[in-house]
């Protein structure tokens, strides 16, 4: 069973991914986090396979908690959970180490896809006018990759870009 730790400062957030989460029969939620203080707390405590981290909260946000995170637990997936499509946020999450970034206003189903083990790292599809951008940047992440590997921006279940 797959562990993971919520952290939003909403709590009607943490209360649909819990719900969300626990419907999956292989995942269960040891904790949930207000801040990203207390995820390094609760990571410490907990053990987490799988954080899924806002990216905007008080006291330390998600970025500065990845960053630390990605120090001390190389091997816990990091989700960030944001409401912003922009390409920098994008694209200083996926430097910092992120494994998924999935957008609050995207498809229900896409968080618990990217909390997958087996999943590579996934951006949940932005909205069309940054499309563009995020392509080059994927592919510019995945060029160590194989070509076998890599899959053009839009294949796949057309939900995620996965890099």
């Amino acid at each position: 069973m797959t562990s993971i730790l919520i952290a939003d400062d909403h709590g009607i957030v943490r209360e649909g991914l819990r719900r969300l989460i626990e419907a999956e029969p292989d995942f269960s939620v040891c904790a949930e986090a207000l801040d990203g203080q207390e995820v390094l707390e609760m990571v410490e405590q907990y053990e987490p396979e799988v954080v899924i981290l806002d990216i905007t909260m008080p006291k330390l946000g998600g970025l500065e908690t990845l960053k630390r995170l990605r120090v001390r637990h190389r091997g816990i997936k990091v989700i960030l959970l944001s409401v912003h499509s922009d390409p920098p946020f994008i694209q200083s999450a996926v430097s910092l180490g992120a494994d998924g970034y999935v957008l609050k206003n995207g498809k229900v189903g896409e968080v618990v896809l990217a909390s997958r083990p087996r999943n590579r790292r996934t951006i949940a599809r932005p909205e069309p006018h940054t499309q563009r951008p995020l392509h080059t940047l994927v592919e510019s992440r995945a060029r160590g990759t194989p070509p076998h590997r890599r899959r053009p921006f839009g294949e796949g279940s057309g939900d995620a870009i996965e890099y």
